[in-house]
């Protein structure tokens, strides 16, 4: 149920004041805080983003600066003072609480009256929930109808999802940390619940923080939704105000993170209309919450009007159509330091490049543009930007700001001696405050030595007895780091001087410094500590400094902590098994050992260790990896050593063959996958080198070794001699004719799958083999829930036996050949998936669904920003057609985006197109992102392709209705014309692409369309013609009397002929050694390159021409006094296509070869001393389907000079089998063809 949202704009904070803004930089950390809060309180433009500014300098500045002047922004009246009250809250840092047990964990706000900040710190929270796409807006766990607070329980496989209550202790300003409750913490959605008391009738606005996106619910009502994906949380999102009722409310969140990490921090408060904070009587108690519940069932959802009130950074956020510079400042501020930036498309690129693309931009905005940019090439760019135009327009500001950015970038970029030259030169070279002191240390740190890390040191240790309890954090900091391996008490000292200061700062690592003040000390104050973490991997490494330190229950209490505020990490349940029997009597130390044992196990059933030590606990002799359920699936040894006997292996024509071959798939509760491969291999030539008697494992980098040994030819059994269970690894001993290795390996997806995050799973299993490694016996079985997401199919054939059975509530089919095909070993064959029945499955029973799942995963990836949108008009600018335009923007894309396979965050997502602008590189599915965003901004609508190319040539696992297999390898762009009735694929992934003929590669290729963007579909790319790749050339060869001479060729190259020159040719010294070993190498031996090459490679439709000299003393062969010419290709044609004299498989061509046309035009002139004798009859070789070779010979009335035209072109690059005899017999007639050769005789009377 839907409230009514009335939108009420509060007064505007940020509207422009009359005078003139300030400066954004100044020349110290301590005089830009001075700036940003004069600008703030003189309600000059952007408020809200100088008191974010204030916030990130706090630990650069002076100690306590920052606090100091957000409390007084707070106290001014300011229309931000409230968001400024809270940017100090997130900087105070907490004591410690003292630990008094688990029974005596503090979970209800019973003094609400006492909390003066408004905070609601009583959560019960309940997830993880996948979210699979649309996560925010499902409805499930609290708001199904049948949920209960007392008795929910939404676990999946192993990981368990039921309440756990928040330590109120653990709820600061700085938010709940997710990550304390919530693990998995990638991709989740988790709900938090409370029990809100109203004493009586009353407004109170309710305000959330968040990173990730949310949904507020008030007594079951939707009242606030941000879907907005933010990295940190910091400011208000959202607010509403509410006129409640008397009595218990039911406050719920939703909180999601997407594929991209975000802080895990949720922040809920309680003020007044002008936000000042209400303190609430508030529980996280089930038995409470249940009872809110029911009479919301009883009543239904309470009559409580709800009105949106626009917060600070709402207002900050929304800077209209065309921002001016400095609004669009001030929001970049905003977005980037508050992390309030959306990470599925970002806004903050644009906005800067609105800034920095004015022609008056001042050094000041090109400086605080550099501060904040999220791209460090962008970073370093616009900071030496503004330091050069700063000095030359004379602000000491600027450039005093842009000199300290920069070198604080260059230092942390590793560029050690341009920071050190940076560094001194003035102003910053003759700074005496704190914070250009220790830039210059660190600069000379940085330099690397004892010595100089030493003197380094020396001088920051003079900052902070310079500057006594003023010395900024960030001092402090740099001491610890120098300090704590050589001078421990040093660093120290600094840690706790950290502590003092700043928030959170009481982390393990501060812990840890306190060892050497003794194992009580330790842990006293670890113990004091533990409330203050903020995740549970921050309790488990305290864990481990309590074992360690022998301070065995302390540890088994964080241990136990961790364990029960997130039951889902197997880290803290190993911890908690260590730590166990150290404190139990004998007789109970395997029990309580065990038990946590076992849970870590379940959850990281590939970690083999685990099962190991579970079966040493237990005093079990043999701790080999257990199959445990899986057990049922691997097949006795009896079964396989009768079917050798049975079919003796052949004397030759056979390298080894399977007698088994067994992979189970198992689709889990959890949403994990684990597969399991049994086999057996009956060696028939033996091992001869050392490294063909290591095994080679299927999926051996995340597997565990369930079977591993060598069944002889006489019935004995032997172990390898070396094997790694965990690896896994596995060395034979000496291996003889006839020996069996038999091999079971099992291994698990690192995850659930199904998360956008993560590669989208799908297996494949190949029937069969070829006929040197036969396979005997083939089995897949699939095991998975009933209705669980696993589709699969058999592609190219049907089973010889299929079974299905249901074993509770598990759905197992066994897919089952007797004698699986084999096919023979033969070159330029298609790959076995072509010609052999395959086993696919995946978690997307069809493209429809797996589209859903693309585009809600790169929503917002091709939205034109700012900065695509002023790009494309510059790239764009004086070109009027639909044509020139796109050809415009392609040409940079291609070559201006170097191609680098660069994976983002999200592993098989494409990165943002402000990635690609700022980083300059790329892979093929990110240029084509980034391509259909320049051709939007123009107006010019294109689409994705996925495409699987030739060069993979897997296509008829595309072709499945029941399994989608996303085995695609390229992406490029379809560019619909302008009628809508027809279009063009362009690639524009490599440098020197040019529009004109699809790559080879492309052509005739399996794609998946993305259409209108509901519906997908697999096509087949158009098929290229041989005219669309090749090469025209004409050369001169000028011969002289003895055989030699000279070479002139001018060749125009198409398709990815053209592509190659450009891609090798652009640079004049290297063209002459390149076209000497690709283009003429071969034809003659002996030749000498002229080092004058002529390039064009920009002609139209993607043409591209060179020209070239060379000589050479052997441009024909003597035959006594005559001379013989031949002009033809180095190899014979069917030698290296065609070499068998029958096949029984189709012949496929790689794109390099098929389709393709060359035609030369060869005139050879002679010698003064001789003329040319009869000419070769022409000759034609017409094939049909395949292409067609022709040659001609001319000869010219003088007899001194001949013209010889060869042609050939290849149509088509896949040969049917019963098409191989016409085909290799048109390629002969070729050989024959092209090997004609001329011949020169002297003439009478010589010359």
């Amino acid at each position: 149920m839907l409230a009514v949202i009335v939108v009420v704009l509060a007064p505007p904070a940020d509207s422009l004041a009359a005078e003139e803004p300030l400066h954004w930089t100044a020349a110290s950390p301590d005089r830009l805080i001075d700036l940003s809060l004069q600008a703030a309180k003189n309600n000059q433009a952007g408020a809200l983003a100088r008191a974010v500014l204030i916030f990130s300098l706090d630990e650069q500045a002076t100690a306590g600066k920052a606090r100091a002047a957000l409390t007084t922004l707070a106290t001014s009246g300011h229309a931000i003072a409230q968001d400024a009250r809270w940017l100090g809250l997130t900087l105070e840092p907490a004591d410690g609480v003292p630990w008094q047990g688990l029974g005596a964990l503090r979970l209800d706000d019973t003094a609400g009256r006492k909390n003066a900040h408004g905070l609601l710190r009583t959560f019960a929270v309940l997830g993880p929930f996948e979210d699979t796409g649309g996560g925010l807006l499902r409805r499930e766990g609290p708001e199904t109808e049948s949920h209960s607070f007392v008795e929910a329980d939404y676990s999946w496989g192993v990981y368990a999802v039921r309440y756990q209550r928040s330590i109120i202790d653990t709820v600061t300003p700085r938010g709940i940390p997710l990550d304390l409750y919530v693990h998995p913490s990638r991709e989740p959605c988790s709900y938090l619940s409370s029990v809100v008391a109203i004493p009586s009738a009353r407004q109170i606005v309710v305000r959330v923080a968040a990173s990730g996106s949310f949904r507020l619910m008030w007594d079951g009502t939707d009242v606030a939704i941000a879907e907005s994906v933010h990295p940190r949380m910091l400011l208000d999102r959202a607010a509403v105000a509410l006129e409640a009722t008397p009595g218990d409310h039911l406050l719920t969140i939703k909180n999601c993170t997407g594929a991209r990490a975000d802080a895990g921090r949720l922040r809920v408060r309680f003020s007044d209309q002008r936000g000042r904070p209400i303190a609430l009587v508030t529980s996280s108690k089930l038995e409470r919450l249940q009872a809110a519940l029911e009479r919301l069932g009883t009543n239904g959802a309470a009559k409580n009007q709800a009105t949106r009130v626009t917060t600070a950074l709402e207002r900050a956020l929304t800077t209209g159509p065309a921002p001016n510079p400095e609004q669009a400042l001030a929001a970049a501020i905003v977005r980037q330091l508050a992390g309030a930036d959306d990470l599925r498309s970002a806004k903050t690129p644009g906005l800067l490049d609105r800034v920095v693309d004015g022609k008056d931009v001042s050094a000041d905005h090109l400086a605080m543009a550099g501060y904040v940019a999220p791209a460090g090439a962008n970073r370093s760019g616009w900071l030496a930007q503004g330091l050069q135009q700063a000095r030359q327009q004379g602000d000491r500001q600027a450039e005093a700001f842009a000199q300290r950015a920069l070198v604080e970038l260059r230092i942390g970029a590793g560029q050690v001696d341009l920071a050190r030259t940076t560094a001194q030169q003035p102003p910053l070279s003759e700074a005496d405050d704190a914070h250009g002191q220790l830039l210059r240390a660190h600069a000379l740190r940085r330099l690397g030595g004892t010595g100089l890390r030493a003197i380094a040191l020396e001088r920051l240790i003079t900052i902070a007895r310079s500057a006594g309890s003023k010395t900024p954090i960030s001092v402090w900091r740099s001491i610890a780091k120098l300090s704590l391996y050589e001078h421990p008490a040093r660093g120290l000292g600094a840690l706790q001087r950290i502590a003092e200061q700043a928030a959170e700062a009481k982390t393990p690592q501060y812990i840890e410094a306190f060892r050497m003040m003794g194992s009580s000390s330790l842990e006293q104050l670890a113990l004091r500590l533990l409330l203050r973490q903020t995740s549970t991997k921050a309790l488990d490494r305290i864990g481990r400094q309590l074992l360690t330190a022998g301070r065995y229950e302390a540890a088994h209490s964080t241990f136990a902590l961790a364990t029960r505020l997130s039951p889902n990490r197997p880290q803290s349940f190993r911890g908690l098994a260590e730590a166990q029997p150290l404190l139990e009597p004998s007789h109970k130390r395997v029990e309580g050992t065990i038990k946590p044992l076992r849970r870590a196990a379940e959850l990281r059933p590939q970690d083999t260790r685990l099962s190991a030590e579970i079966a040493f606990r237990k005093g079990e002799r043999d701790v080999q990896p257990k199959a445990g359920d899986d057990a049922a699936y691997l097949v006795d040894a009896a079964e396989f050593l009768a079917r050798a006997k049975a079919r003796p292996m052949p004397k030759d024509g056979v390298f080894e063959r399977h007698l088994h071959w067994r992979r189970v798939v198992r689709f889990h509760a959890d949403k994990r996958v684990s597969q399991i491969s049994h086999y057996a291999r009956e060696i028939g030539i033996e091992p001869r080198t050392e490294f063909e008697r290591y095994e080679r494992i299927p999926g051996a980098s995340n597997s565990e070794l369930l079977i591993a040994r060598v069944h002889r030819k006489d019935g004995s059994i032997e172990p390898p001699e070396e094997q790694d269970a965990s690896g896994p690894m596995v060395r034979w001993p000496k291996l003889k004719r006839g020996d069996i290795v038999e091999i079971a390996v099992r291994s698990w997806t690192p995850g659930p799958v199904g998360r956008r995050g993560d590669r989208p799973f799908y297996f494949v299993d190949y029937v069969g083999a070829v006929d040197t490694h036969p396979v005997l016996h083939n089995e897949v079985v699939i095991d998975t829930p009933v209705g669980a997401p696993l589709s699969f199919d058999v592609i190219g054939g049907k089973a010889d036996e299929r079974r299905e059975e249901t074993r509770g509530e598990r759905r197992i089919t066994w897919l089952i050949w007797n004698a699986p095909p084999s096919i023979p070993d033969e070159p330029l064959a298609p790959r076995t998936s072509e010609l052999l029945p395959v086993v696919v499955g995946s978690v997307y029973p069809s493209w429809n669904v797996f589209l859903r799942w693309y585009q809600g995963a790169i929503e917002g990836f091709t939205e034109p920003d700012d900065q695509t949108q002023r790009l494309a008009k510059e790239l764009t600018a004086g070109k009027f057609t639909r044509d020139d335009k796109v050809e415009a923007l392609f040409n940079f894309v291609a070559d201006d985006i170097r191609y680098v396979n660069y994976v983002s965050g999200e592993w098989w997502l494409p990165n943002r197109p402000q990635q690609l602008l700022a980083r300059r590189q790329g892979d093929c599915d990110d240029k084509a992102m980034l391509l259909i965003s320049l051709l939007r901004s123009v107006g010019i609508e294109a689409k994705e392709v996925l495409i699987q190319t030739r060069m993979t040539r897997r296509r008829a696992l595309m072709r499945s209705s029941r399994a989608v297999i996303l085995m695609f390898d390229h992406g490029i762009i379809y560019l619909p014309d302008e009628a809508g009735d027809g279009g063009r694929f362009l690639d524009a992934t490599s440098p020197q692409s040019r529009i004109g003929s699809l790559p080879s590669m492309d052509s005739g290729a399996m794609a998946l369309l993305m259409g209108d963007g509901k519906s997908a579909r697999i096509i087949e790319t158009p098929q290229a013609k041989a005219t669309d790749h090749g090469v025209e050339a004409r050369w001169t060869l000028k011969l002289d009397e003895d055989g030699g001479g000279t070479l002139s060729a001018s060749e125009r190259h198409v398709g990815d002929r053209a592509f190659r020159l450009r891609t090798h040719l652009r640079q004049q010294d290297a063209r002459a050694q390149w076209v000497e070993q690709n283009l003429v190498a071969g034809w003659f031996p002996s030749l000498k390159m002229d080092t004058e090459v002529t390039f064009d490679g920009d002609l139209e439709n993607g043409a591209a021409q060179v020209g070239y000299q060379a000589s050479s003393g052997s441009l024909a062969r003597r035959e006594g006094t005559d001379l013989i010419v031949v002009v033809a290709p180095p190899m014979p044609i069917t030698t290296t296509l065609a070499p068998l004299t029958k096949r029984q498989l189709p012949v496929e061509l790689p794109p390099s070869i098929a389709p393709m046309h060359r035609r030369m035009t060869v005139d050879i002139v002679a010698p003064g001393s001789h003329i040319f004798a009869d000419l070769p009859p022409d000759g034609t070789e017409d094939g049909g389907p395949f292409g067609k070779a022709s040659v001609t010979f001319k000869l010219s009335p003088t007899r001194r000079k001949v013209t010889i035209i060869r042609s050939i072109a290849f149509e088509q690059s896949r040969i049917a089998v019963s098409d191989y005899l016409a085909w290799r017999r048109w390629l002969q007639g070729i050989d024959r063809l092209m090997q004609r050769s001329v011949r020169l005789m002297p003439r009478a009377g010589g010359r």
